[in-house]
């Protein structure tokens, strides 16, 4: 396993939890009508993503290449798995967001706003999100290399 999959594992398995954890604290508050300013659920909501950040930065830090270690074999096919990933990942949140922000117009289109806690979870599950979505496709790109006979 090379150090990208490892980190796109690693990641998959932060972001993983960190939406999981968002979702139970959106979802059991009443949805976005309790994730307001003052309300406790946005502050765990906010918690969840500041523990992936940290995390993820986390595993960025201690998997990066050292410079008394040995080096890290990384090839072509990680850094256009990598390539392809960030550009599935960029698509996949692109049409997150329009289909979103497409639902809440349509739902909301006669009271002329929308609830302040759709877009505090618009915002919070965009990040989240993003990285997961990117380790994801990452991972199934190297599944499906090494099912080719290629890893």
């Amino acid at each position: 396993m090379t150090l990208w999959q490892k980190r796109a594992l690693l990641s998959a398995l932060i972001w993983g939890i960190v939406a999981a954890g968002f979702l139970v604290c959106f979802l059991s508050g009443y949805g976005p009508s309790a994730f307001i300013e003052g309300n406790p659920r946005r502050n765990i909501g906010a918690a969840f993503l500041a523990a992936g950040i940290l995390s993820y930065t986390l595993l960025l830090y201690f998997t990066k290449k050292r410079r008394k270690a040995r080096p890290v074999l990384v090839d072509e096919r990680d850094q256009t798995l990598s390539r392809k990933a960030s550009e599935g990942a960029f698509f996949v949140l692109a049409l997150f967001v329009f289909l979103f922000s497409i639902a809440l117009h349509d739902a909301f289109r006669d009271k002329g706003s929308v609830p302040i806690g759709w877009l505090w979870s618009l915002a919070y599950s965009s990040w989240i999100l993003a990285y997961l979505s990117q380790a994801v496709i990452a991972l199934i790109f190297y599944s499906r290399m090494s099912s080719h006979g290629e890893g």
